[in-house]
């Protein structure tokens, strides 16, 4: 989600993010007014936002939707300079904090990033979801059977290859 007062702004993160294959843009607001009723509603993995928007400003959206349990990653994108003003928008929730004018490059790095981290995220989850199903071993079973067992999982969600499953185990 694109939130910013600048259409050209706007354009320009959308072309970047489609150009680029990043990611689906589910909507674009050009005010801060019914922003965090918005993100609640589409519960975007990333919200890219404007320090200064009409009505409300990137911060107090960026609390509202934190307070109401948005869990998504926020960028700021801003023409702002002022480090405490910077700083407090850090301190609210903001993972990066991308000064205008936009380089395109860096958008697509800080996306891209993101993107990764949310992608980790979903798959450290789907593992302790499996590993919480596991009950817990009873104190007659053997150490060996207990790797089998975390094996058998790991190789059931196709990470038993990869690097830093013998750390799992």
């Amino acid at each position: 989600m694109i939130i910013d007062d600048d259409v050209n702004i706007v354009q320009m993160l959308k072309t970047i993010i489609v150009k680029n294959k990043l990611g689906k843009v589910v909507a674009d607001l050009n005010s801060g007014k019914h922003a965090i009723e918005e993100i609640l509603f589409y519960t975007p993995d990333i919200v890219l936002i404007d320090y200064l928007l009409p009505h409300k400003d990137g911060v107090q959206i960026v609390k509202g939707i934190l307070e109401k349990g948005y869990s998504g990653k926020i960028i700021m994108i801003s023409q702002v300079e002022d480090e405490p003003m910077i700083s407090n928008a850090y301190n609210t929730g903001v993972l990066f904090f991308i000064k205008k004018p936009i380089n395109s490059i860096e958008v697509i790095n800080v996306i891209k990033n993101i993107s990764h981290n949310i992608e980790l995220e979903k798959s450290m989850s789907i593992i302790k979801n499996v590993l919480g199903n596991i009950n817990e071993p009873n104190t007659s079973l053997r150490e060996t059977d207990t790797t089998k067992e975390i094996e058998g999982v790991l190789s059931e969600i196709g990470i038993i290859g990869d690097i830093g499953s013998s750390d799992i185990i």
